[in-house]
């Protein structure tokens, strides 16, 4: 991984709402707005996850590319 350090803050920053709203709604946790916000949240980590896959991939074929050029192949 080329961004190994911002990929890890951007899924802590991702999974930081989740335990949040854990701890906000101890008291009623099956009212349909607390089953909401779970997934809100699990949307959002997984939502990171794939931008970090995708940004990986436009990143590496340029620099592969570049590589190959400065080869000479």
């Amino acid at each position: 991984m080329i961004f190994s350090v911002s990929h890890a803050i951007l899924v802590v920053i991702a999974v930081l709402p989740l335990p949040m709203t854990i701890l906000r709604e101890r008291g009623n946790p099956r009212s349909l707005v607390f089953i909401h916000r779970i997934y809100r949240d699990l949307a959002s980590i997984a939502f990171a996850v794939v931008e970090i896959t995708v940004l990986e991939t436009i990143f590496k074929i340029p620099l592969q590319d570049y590589w190959f050029d400065g080869l000479g192949q």
